[in-house]
């Protein structure tokens, strides 16, 4: 996915990108972690006929607090060496059957990065009065 910030004029800035599965692993942290989601739900929800869709000014503010909210928390637990995204014996043992590299250990420093990005991308939306486009 590509993340664009479209300025009032209608002009574009690409800014970053991020795999679905990155995007993903925020929420299913937020939930473990046990944050009110349904308004973060609302805004990121991808009906999947689209190729992009755009995320307004108000909604930017509103997941802005959001990333700011989770990294806060993440950065927290990581110092402790908490990760929220684990896995099981048999999780463990199908992924090195299937030559899969990327460890939950991986995904976690993921989210930290993902959203370290989109905090950046929202703070430069903000700053232009614009919004958040998601191209797919």
């Amino acid at each position: 996915m590509d993340f664009e910030i479209q300025k009032p004029n209608g002009t574009r800035e690409y800014v970053t990108m991020m795999s679905y599965g990155s995007f993903g692993d925020i929420s299913r942290v937020g939930k473990i972690a046990g944050l009110d989601m349904d308004e973060y739900e609302r805004i990121t929800e991808y009906s999947g006929l689209e190729e992009e869709w755009v995320i307004q000014q108000d909604d930017v503010q509103k997941i802005f607090h959001f990333y700011r909210e989770l990294l806060d928390l993440v950065e927290e637990l990581d110092r402790k060496g908490i990760s929220l995204l684990t896995e099981t014996e048999e999780q463990r043992q199908r992924r090195e059957m299937d030559r899969l590299a990327t460890t939950p250990k991986d995904r976690w420093n993921g989210v930290i990065l993902s959203l370290h990005q989109l905090i950046d991308l929202c703070e430069k939306t903000i700053k232009v009065e614009g919004s958040i486009v998601i191209i797919i």
